[in-house]
């Protein structure tokens, strides 16, 4: 049998990258495949840049649509994809050309609902390449094991090591596109949820029960470290505590064991990202005012468990005491501490 793969990629001003990376999917090892170019209303030459190659390659469909977002945009091309498997690309990446084949063989071989691989971090700006080797203690998980999948994808989010878990991200992945489907599974808004992808696999993860991991390094992401720094997103707590509750009704609905540690420490993770990174988009005083929010939250006094930090590192331990017992003038004194390390490793 000859399986089809539909790869659909959310297209929103990247019309400088958007040719490398559709032809990285055109030019597949594998033929049998359909590519859905979604534009997300984008208001570039990415709409004239998606017609073009879709009159040039009959295996190309193209969806213009009003602007929602990456994660509608991927629901709108998983509406009209009618492959047996899905690989979701973002439009300023790209692919290797054997992508699609060694991940339609794992996951064929093993009967998996997704296969996940190695990728490529491609820092155009710096001309610094680096493989991001996944650590993942085994490569089939099945039944109760594929938890560990999922709650491995919240003990590691936002952290710059991914020791023993795979990255919460669907691009460099393939799934059963009918699994999807049969369990009405899509991706949540990101104007909403400050993770779609995490969101997805909360909900595609917690009804799989085979995954499968290859070595192989077969997606290349388009990393820019200077743009993570000046991104600003004033409700990235509230938009991760949703996911954060949401995950525990998941889990504890799903017979999850042991979820909280993993669950805590993602929202713990989150909230030390905001106090370290947030201070430069404030005046001192409404940057006060924006912490004391956030640790007055009865988050903290009602859901988080504080064992879930035993593993941190000293200094961030010293953080989490600071938000545990609300004290804004040790996160003060620890942010300067660190801003000071921080310069001096610099010079």
């Amino acid at each position: 049998m000859s399986y089809k793969i539909s790869y659909i990629l959310p297209i929103y001003k990247v019309e400088k990258q958007l040719s490398r990376c559709i032809d990285s999917v055109v030019n597949q090892d594998y033929n049998n495949i359909e590519i859905i170019l979604v534009d997300d209303g984008s208001p570039d030459s990415c709409p004239k840049i998606c017609d073009d190659y879709a009159q040039k390659d009959r295996r190309i469909k193209v969806v213009h649509k009003q602007n929602e977002g990456l994660g509608m945009a991927r629901n709108s091309g998983i509406e009209v994809a009618c492959g047996d498997f899905v690989i979701f690309v973002d439009s300023d990446d790209f692919i290797e050309p054997d992508m699609g084949s060694k991940l339609l063989k794992a996951l064929v071989d093993s009967k998996s609902q997704v296969a996940y691989c190695n990728y490529r971090r491609v820092d155009t700006i710096h001309g610094v390449n680096n493989d991001v080797i996944q650590s993942v203690p085994k490569y089939f998980y099945e039944n109760e094991e594929v938890q560990e999948v999922l709650l491995g994808m919240f003990s590691n989010y936002n952290l710059n090591r991914l020791d023993g878990s795979i990255n919460m991200s669907v691009w460099h992945s393939m799934y059963d596109l009918h699994f999807i489907k049969d369990h009405h599974i899509l991706f949540k808004t990101e104007r909403e949820y400050i993770s779609e992808d995490l969101m997805f696999h909360i909900d595609f993860l917690t009804e799989a029960n085979r995954v499968v991991f290859i070595d192989d390094v077969l997606y290349n992401y388009d990393f820019n470290p200077d743009s993570l720094s000046a991104k600003f997103r004033p409700f990235i707590f509230d938009s991760s505590k949703k996911i954060y509750l949401y995950a525990n009704k998941k889990f504890l609905s799903k017979s999850f064991k042991n979820f909280h540690s993993f669950t805590d420490r993602y929202l713990l993770v989150i909230t030390l990202y905001i106090i370290k990174n947030y201070k430069q988009f404030f005046t001192s005083k409404d940057y006060k005012n924006f912490i004391k929010k956030i640790l007055c939250d009865e988050v903290w006094s009602n859901d988080v468990e504080y064992s879930s930090y035993a593993n941190l590192s000293f200094k961030n331990k010293l953080f989490v005491k600071s938000i545990r017992y609300n004290s804004f003038f040790m996160l003060k004194v620890l942010s300067y501490i660190c801003k000071m390390k921080n310069k001096i490793k610099g010079k």
